[in-house]
């Protein structure tokens, strides 16, 4: 598959392909592979996807609105399963060969082994960009200069930025409770919460994640309102 995107391109492919991956994942015990976290919002996505794919094919409900409303739906869910693949599941050791076939996944011959575990933090700073999104910027505690700053590339053998958050009425008392996560691979990277969050705290903590899926230390819980 080198050079091809394992993720079919038309409706009917995807469809397909989303399907097995996602029956292939629940039989193999997601959770063993994933945060649990991140294999519910896989489910909650695909729920929805399929959803609006049936009300797009069905001549009595097919019409622009509910076309684009299935096109939106796939894009979401796309965006979700290459993050959680590529965090968890690319370079996974306990992931076989015959397992990424099954799973309709590519093969990687690339030797990662060298690759070490991030050793240090991720600075965070959080701001209000406009209603119910907030931009993350992050770069590495090693890069001390507003220069450094600017030019930050992901480090190599890294897939991003890992941040895990949740929106609670009062301080968590560990990073345990902040139960949602995304994968930021670039700064700045915005976030973008459901109606009704505004003027909510959410909570964050975030840490760099390499390409076998292992994260470093994570920087202290901070938070920000929702705007």
């Amino acid at each position: 598959m080198a050079g091809k995107d394992y993720m079919p391109s038309t409706v009917e492919g995807f469809r397909s392909w989303s399907d097995n991956f996602m029956t292939k994942l629940t039989a193999i015990g997601a959770e063993d592979y994933m945060p649990p976290p991140t294999y519910h919002e896989l489910n909650r996505l695909q729920a929805d996807y399929t959803k609006k794919y049936d009300l797009s094919e069905v001549p009595e409900t097919r019409t622009p609105v509910t076309v684009r409303a299935r096109t939106n739906a796939q894009d979401l869910f796309k965006k979700a399963l290459r993050s959680a693949i590529k965090s968890f599941l690319t370079y996974n050791p306990k992931v076989t060969d015959e397992l990424k076939v099954a799973l309709g996944l590519p093969i990687h011959k690339t030797d990662r082994s060298s690759i070490d575990v991030p050793r240090t933090h991720v600075i965070l700073n959080v701001k209000a960009l406009d209603y119910l999104r907030l931009v993350l910027q992050f770069h590495d505690q090693e890069l001390t200069s507003l220069g450094d700053r600017k030019k930050w590339k992901r480090p190599y053998g890294y897939n991003g930025a890992y941040v895990v958050y949740a929106i609670l009425p009062s301080p968590p008392e560990s990073i345990a409770e902040l139960n949602l996560n995304i994968l930021a691979t670039r700064t700045p990277h915005i976030m973008e919460f459901e109606e009704g969050s505004s003027g909510k705290r959410v909570y964050f903590a975030i840490c760099w994640q390499n390409e076998k899926g292992q994260n470093g230390p994570f920087s202290p819980i901070q938070s920000a309102i929702i705007p």
